[in-house]
């Protein structure tokens, strides 16, 4: 069965593309139309299939494969590569190529780059369509513990961003103001003084914890993670039941949306539905019933709200 693929035209104008090396710009294409890939765009490719049909040497392969890595156009986790910008060119659209997709990314080894799969899927594809991919995938905990932040979005080294479609984003999104790396992390040693101390701000913790704060710019949202946390004897190890809980896996996104929906509250039913699509879903809703009387308060919700 035939499949076609969306492939922009304007690509070939994007300055960060044509300084590509020919061979890098052959790759690039070459994953987007091979016969390996998937409607996902996140699809396992073996070196040996790849130099097959390109007629490559495998050492030429992997050293382009390299380029397109250190652009940031892909990503890749053994022999499995995500196409960085796939869906926003080739969205899914209708519940039923939701479900042919996740039919086809479950046929993928497992891989830690489901995690950065899914959240790019939440920004591409309508809310009812990603529950069905969802639904049919049926992923016990939504994405690995380990799994890759989302890289910040860089226009320069993105060949299928348009500055006149960047000019005209949300202007809410363009006044996210910076993650207070520093803040959050005092936050943390200063709430959960028995779990494990931060001692340095990696670049691999300022990822994670910037993809939590671009949803929701609100340290509040931190400050009721850490402080439910603190709260469960599970998390914090005082049943004896667990001692791996850390700063690491709480600013794991789907770790960090488990908490605060209350999935590890001590021996007391969570009041709040049972799961959200985003933090910021949480938060807002958390701010209108806090508004309406205080029904999160016992779970450590802020007063006041926004």
């Amino acid at each position: 069965m035939s499949r076609y693929v969306s492939i922009e035209t304007k690509m070939w104008h994007d300055e960060k593309f044509r300084e590509l090396p020919e061979d890098a710009r052959v790759l690039f294409l070459y994953l987007l139309s091979s016969p390996h890939s998937n409607m996902c765009g996140l699809f396992f490719l073996p070196p040996g299939y790849a130099c097959h049909d390109l007629q490559w040497k495998e050492e030429k392969y992997k050293k382009t494969i390299e380029k397109l890595k250190h652009k940031k156009m892909i990503l890749t986790d053994g022999d499995i590569i995500l196409i960085k910008n796939y869906l926003k060119y080739n969205p899914i659209r209708g519940p039923k190529q939701a479900a042919g997709a996740a039919n086809r990314l479950r046929e993928v080894p497992k891989t830690e780059l489901i995690g950065y799969f899914i959240e790019c899927l939440k920004l591409n594809v309508k809310e009812n369509d990603y529950k069905k991919f969802i639904e049919t995938y049926q992923i016990p905990n939504r994405y690995p513990i380990d799994t890759l932040p989302i890289p910040d979005s860089d226009p320069d080294s993105d060949p299928d961003s348009d500055p006149e479609e960047d000019s005209e984003a949300d202007p809410e999104e363009e006044r996210v103001p910076p993650a207070p790396h520093q803040k959050i992390v005092d936050l943390f040693n200063a709430t959960c003084k028995t779990f494990p101390q931060v001692k340095n701000i990696t670049e691999k913790r300022k990822n994670k914890i910037r993809v939590i704060w671009n949803e929701k710019p609100k340290i509040e949202i931190f400050e009721t993670l850490f402080n439910k946390a603190n709260d469960s004897d599970f998390l914090s190890g005082r049943n004896g039941k667990w001692g791996g809980c850390s700063f690491d896996w709480l600013i794991n996104y789907n770790n960090a949306v488990k908490v605060l929906e209350g999935n590890y509250d001590n021996n007391k039913k969570s009041t709040q539905p049972a799961a959200w699509t985003t933090l910021k879903e949480w938060y807002e809703e958390g701010v209108e019933k806090d508004e309406q009387g205080g029904i999160y308060k016992n779970d450590g919700f802020p007063d006041g709200g926004d």
